[in-house]
């Protein structure tokens, strides 16, 4: 299991690797690598919320729903 912080710095290798793809099929399968790093992250972020608000009474996490999909999609 990776840190936080390596997931982290894996994503943002990916996105460098992303931008500097030279055709197509480089640019589908390094999306599909920074797709899978940013799902593991977001299952780490949704469980930590889970768990706070779990752990504290009356708190949402206000991150829940953001369509980075989305985002990604422009890419």
């Amino acid at each position: 299991m990776t840190t936080t912080a390596e997931l982290v710095a894996a994503i943002m290798a990916a996105i460098d690797d992303l931008a500097s793809a030279s055709d197509d099929r480089e640019r589908r399968r390094h999306r599909r690598a920074l797709v899978r790093l940013v799902e593991e992250l977001e299952a780490r972020a949704n469980d930590a919320a889970r768990q706070l608000e779990e752990r504290v009474p009356g708190t949402k996490c206000c991150f829940r729903g953001f369509d980075w999909r989305a985002s990604l999609a422009d890419l």
